[in-house]
């Protein structure tokens, strides 16, 4: 089964930081961040929005799978339903907003 920590190595190193240089922006171990690459434990929403920070990438960039030279949807959908359900949700959220605002500037924009 796949899931969202294979997604997470594979930004590391595409980005080209080590899990040193991740683990200290997060402010955690360099053992704690490698169970979250690895699955053995669930990255949590705060963790996971520096993460995004230092990718320079958006939520929906994120979802949407942005920066893969390959995009493989359902393995990003089965990757986002991986995560825990308070981090789905709030992802989700953000998505949401984030598409709200966008319809309504083009709203705006044809006003």
């Amino acid at each position: 089964m796949v899931n969202i920590s294979n997604f997470l190595g594979y930004l590391r190193v595409l980005h080209r930081k080590t899990a040193f240089e991740v683990a200290a922006v997060l402010g955690i171990s360099v053992s704690t961040y490698l169970k979250i690459e690895s699955g053995k434990r669930d990255i949590e929403f705060n963790l996971l929005y520096k993460l995004l920070g230092l990718y320079k990438m958006s939520f929906y960039d994120f979802a949407s799978g942005v920066g893969m030279e390959e995009k493989p949807p359902a393995t990003l959908l089965l990757a986002l339903n991986a995560l825990n359900t308070e981090v789905l949700l709030k992802v989700k959220q953000l998505i949401l907003l984030k598409n709200n605002n966008k319809n309504n500037k083009e709203n705006d924009d044809t006003i």
